[in-house]
C-alpha cells in the first residue's frame, strides 16, 4: 500500500500493512490472506495508522468487518460453479434466540483447481521421443505413462477452503451490547504456478556435482535449458530429490482458530466505552521445492502461530459535540514457530552445508497507548490531531539442528513516540480539502538466517514521516464524487537487504558486507571446503532511505438513473536518498510498485418491473510495468529485470427477481484470455545469488468462467 509491503514470511519481521478482522489484529503475513465470509464491508486506511485504534502500523490497514447478528430470522444460499471445476457454496443464517439474544452462522466451502501442470521430467523426454535427455533419472509418473502420453505429476495454482463463523449478540440493555466471535477454518493450496524460463548455471560447485555426482550417476547434467518446458503453464517442479534423499509434501495445509469478545457500553449521551479480547491461533505447512528434478535448493516449513490481544477504548464529544475524542490502550502477545527442513542440493550433498532442521521460536510483546481528537473550530475548519506510544519486546530462539544452533535467544525490541496532525477546510457543503502529515514504523526486526553466530543480529525499525494533501468533492446533485490525494512518503531508514558474505564467522562482529565472489576475506576465515578468501554466507540488512511520492484519484458517478461508473487511476514514485556510490542506493529505474495503474467499471440495470432487473457490468484493470532486479543499485535491464505491464478485463451479467430472493450471474475473470506475468524473478548471474538455478515466471491465470445463483429467504 503506496509502496509499503512485506514479503518476508519467517515471524522476524511485522507486516507493514496491518489487517484487522472485527477489530481484532491479525499479526504475521502467513494466514492474512484470509476468505472474505459474510462481509458487510471492507475499509482500506492508507498511510501510517495508529492514533486512533489498534496496533501501529507503517504503510496502511485493511478492516474487514463482518455483517452483525440482528435476529431477523433470515438467510441465504449461494452456489458457484466454473470453469477449473470451480464449486463454491455459502451459507449463513441469521436468528433470534430471544429479544435480546441474536445469532448468525455462516460457512463456506470453496475449491479451483490449478492451471499449470507440474510434469515428470523423466517420463515426458521419453513421451516426446528423447529419452537420452532424461538419462538414467527415476521417473515418478506411472510406468504406463509414456504410452499414454500422460506425465502429469499434479497442478499448481489450485485451493480448497473451508470456513465456519458463528456470531452472538447480546443486548443487555439499551445502553450495553456484547458481541462474541468464534471461527474456523482451513485452507488446503497447491503451490503457485512458477515455471522455469533459463536455466543458466549459477556457481562453480554446480559443476563438480554435475562432473562428480550427476552425470556419472544418471547420464545427465542440468545444463542451460535442459528444464526448461517451453511452456509456461507447465513445470518440472519437483517434490523429491533422490540423489539427497529427501522429499516433501506438495500442497501448503493452514489451520485457523479464532475466538473474540467485544463489549460496547454508553455511559452517558457523550461517553462510549468500547473493550475487544481476543485469541487466534493457526498451524501451516507448505514447501517450498526446486524447480528443477536435480538437486535444487528445497524448503518444507511447519509454521505455528498463537496470538492474544485486548484493547480498551474511550470516546466522547465535548463542548456541544464541538470536540470529539478518543482515547486508549492496545495489547499484543504472540508466540510463533518455524519447524522443517532445508536442503541445499549440491552444497548438501558436499557437506559444505548440511540438510538441517529448523527449529526456531519468536515472541513478540506489544504494549502502545493513543488519544486522537477532532476540533471543529468553525462549521468549516477542523483540526485534528493524534499521538501513539508503543513499546514492543522481542526473542528469536535459532536452533538450525545440524548445521547451527545459538544457545542464546536474541532479545531485541523498540520503543517509539507517534504523532498525526490534519487540518481539513469545508469549502461547501459537497467540496472539503485537507492537508495531513503523520507518522509511522515498523518495529525492530532480526537477521532471520544467520549463518554464523554472529549474525544472529537485531535488523533496525523503518520510521516514516508521510505527507498528504487532498480533496474529497461531490458534483451534480451528488451524481458525481471525486476524491483525489498527492502524497510523499520519506522513509529514514528503511531496510533492505543483499546476499553476499561476511569475513568474522567467530568474533563478535561479522565484519563488513563483501559481494558473494569476490576473494576479499584473509585466509583462514574461509567457509569449510571453499577456496581461501571466501567468507561466511550473510544476509545482510541495512539502511535504504529514500522518498515514495504519489497521486491518487477516485471516481463514482450516476449520470442517469441506474447507471454507475467508477474508476481510480494511481502514479507512485520513488526515489533514493543516498548518493549513487554508497550503501542503499536505489536506481531510479527499480520500481517495486507499477508507476501508474488504473481501474475503470460501468454497469447498468434495466428495470423489469415485476419481471425483475437485469445488470451487465464490466471492469477494466491496468497495472504498470515493475522490475525485480537481483541489485536494486543497478539499472533494471529490459527484459531481464521488469515484469511487463498488463490490462485485464472482467464482465458479469446478474439477474435479480422483483423481490430480490433469487438472484443468478454469469461471471468471466480475464475475460479476453490475456497472458500476463505477474512476478518474474531476476536474471541470476553467479555475482547475484550463487545460490539461485535461473530465471523463473509466475503466469496469471487465463479466462475463467462461473454461474452463480444466490437464494435469499
Amino acid at each position: 500500500m503506496r509502496g509499503v509491503n512485506t514479503s518476508e514470511f519467517i515471524y522476524t519481521t511485522e507486516p507493514g500493512v496491518a489487517v484487522y478482522v472485527d477489530d481484532v489484529y491479525h499479526g504475521t503475513l502467513t494466514g492474512s490472506a484470509m476468505d472474505l465470509l459474510d462481509l458487510e464491508r471492507v475499509e482500506v486506511l492508507r498511510g501510517p495508522q495508529g492514533t486512533l485504534f489498534g496496533k501501529n502500523a507503517l504503510g496502511g490497514a485493511i478492516r474487514l468487518i463482518s455483517k452483525q447478528a440482528k435476529g431477523d430470522n433470515t438467510g441465504y444460499v449461494d452456489a458457484t460453479y466454473g470453469t477449473s471445476q470451480r464449486m463454491d457454496l455459502k451459507a449463513g443464517f441469521d436468528l433470534a434466540v430471544t429479544d435480546n439474544l441474536f445469532l448468525r452462522l455462516t460457512g463456506v466451502s470453496k475449491r479451483i483447481e490449478g492451471y499449470q501442470e507440474t510434469l515428470d521430467f523423466a517420463c515426458q523426454m521419453k513421451a516426446n521421443g528423447t529419452p537420452a535427455l532424461a538419462g538414467t533419472w527415476p521417473m515418478a509418473a506411472p510406468s504406463n505413462a509414456t504410452r499414454a502420453g500422460d506425465c502429469k505429476t499434479g497442478e499448481n495454482g489450485g485451493s480448497k477452503n473451508q470456513a465456519l463463523k458463528a456470531m452472538v449478540r447480546y443486548l443487555a440493555t439499551s445502553d450495553l451490547e456484547f458481541n462474541f466471535a468464534a471461527d474456523y477454518s482451513q485452507t488446503n493450496a497447491e503451490p503457485g504456478a512458477q515455471t522455469l524460463l533459463s536455466g543458466t548455471q549459477s556457481s562453480g560447485l554446480d559443476k563438480l556435482y554435475n562432473d562428480l555426482v550427476v552425470q556419472p550417476k544418471y547420464g545427465i547434467r542440468y545444463d542451460d535449458n535442459r528444464f526448461v518446458t517451453g511452456n509456461p503453464f507447465t513445470s518440472y517442479q519437483s517434490w523429491n530429490d533422490p540423489i539427497n534423499g529427501r522429499s516433501w509434501p506438495r500442497d501448503q495445509i493452514t489451520d485457523t482458530w479464532s475466538a473474540s469478545g467485544k463489549v460496547d457500553y454508553n455511559i452517558s449521551d457523550t461517553v462510549h466505552l468500547k473493550g475487544v479480547i481476543a485469541h487466534r491461533t493457526y498451524d501451516s505447512n507448505w514447501a517450498g521445492p526446486s524447480l528443477i528434478p536435480v538437486g535444487g535448493i528445497a524448503t518444507y516449513n511447519l509454521q505455528s502461530h498463537s496470538q492474544d490481544s485486548a484493547e480498551l477504548q474511550l470516546s466522547g464529544a465535548l463542548f456541544d459535540k464541538r470536540v470529539e475524542w478518543t482515547t486508549g490502550v492496545f495489547y499484543f502477545d504472540s508466540k510463533s514457530a518455524l519447524g522443517g527442513f532445508v536442503s541445499f542440493g549440491a552444497l548438501s550433498y558436499f557437506k559444505i552445508i548440511p540438510d538441517f532442521d529448523q527449529n526456531d521460536h519468536f515472541t513478540t510483546t506489544s504494549k502502545s497507548g493513543f488519544a486522537h481528537a477532532a476540533w471543529k473550530i468553525t462549521d468549516a475548519l477542523t483540526l485534528t490531531a493524534g499521538i501513539r506510544e508503543t513499546k514492543e519486546d522481542k526473542t528469536f530462539a535459532f536452533d538450525h539442528t545440524n548445521y547451527l544452533t545459538i544457545a542464546t535467544p536474541l532479545a531485541f525490541g523498540s520503543s517509539h513516540f507517534d504523532w498525526k496532525v490534519n487540518v481539513d477546510y469545508k469549502v461547501t457543503d459537497s467540496a472539503m480539502v485537507y492537508a495531513m502529515v503523520s507518522t509511522g514504523f515498523r518495529s525492530d526486526g532480526a537477521q532471520p538466517r544467520p549463518w554464523a553466530p554472529n549474525q544472529l543480529l537485531p535488523v533496525s525499525k523503518e520510521e516514516i514521516t508521510a505527507y498528504e494533501i487532498g480533496a474529497k468533492s461531490d458534483f451534480l446533485d451528488r451524481r458525481l464524487r471525486v476524491n483525489t490525494s498527492v502524497f510523499l512518503n520519506d522513509y529514514n531508514p528503511r531496510v533492505n537487504n543483499r546476499f553476499g558474505q561476511s569475513c568474522n564467522p567467530t568474533g563478535a562482529d561479522p565484519g563488513p558486507y563483501i559481494p558473494f565472489g569476490t576473494p576479499l576475506c584473509p585466509a583462514g576465515t574461509q567457509l569449510a571446503g571453499q577456496p581461501p578468501g571466501n567468507g561466511v554466507f550473510w544476509f545482510n540488512y541495512y539502511s535504504a532511505p529514500g522518498k515514495a511520492k504519489g497521486a491518487e484519484l477516485e471516481i463514482t458517478a450516476e449520470p442517469i438513473t441506474n447507471l454507475n461508473i467508477n474508476a481510480t487511476a494511481g502514479f507512485y514514485e520513488y526515489s533514493s536518498s543516498v548518493a549513487s556510490n554508497q550503501d542503499g542506493y536505489v536506481d531510479p529505474s527499480v520500481r517495486e510498485q507499477p508507476r501508474f495503474s488504473y481501474s475503470l467499471g460501468a454497469q447498468y440495470m434495466f428495470n423489469f418491473g415485476n419481471l425483475g432487473s437485469l445488470t451487465p457490468r464490466i471492469d477494466v484493470f491496468y497495472q504498470g510495468e515493475r522490475t525485480n532486479g537481483g541489485s536494486i543499485g543497478l539499472p533494471q535491464i529490459d527484459p531481464y529485470n521488469i515484469i511487463p505491464a498488463y490490462t485485464l478485463v472482467n464482465a458479469r451479467l446478474t439477474y435479480a427477481s422483483a423481490d430480490n430472493k433469487w438472484i443468478g450471474s454469469l461471471s468471466a475473470e480475464n475475460l479476453f484470455d490475456k497472458f500476463y506475468w505477474y512476478q518474474l524473478s531476476p536474471e541470476r548471474t553467479n555475482a547475484d545469488n550463487a545460490l539461485v538455478y535461473g530465471r523463473t515466471g509466475s503466469p496469471g491465470r487465463g479466462r475463467e468462467v462461473a454461474l452463480t445463483m444466490r437464494r435469499n429467504f
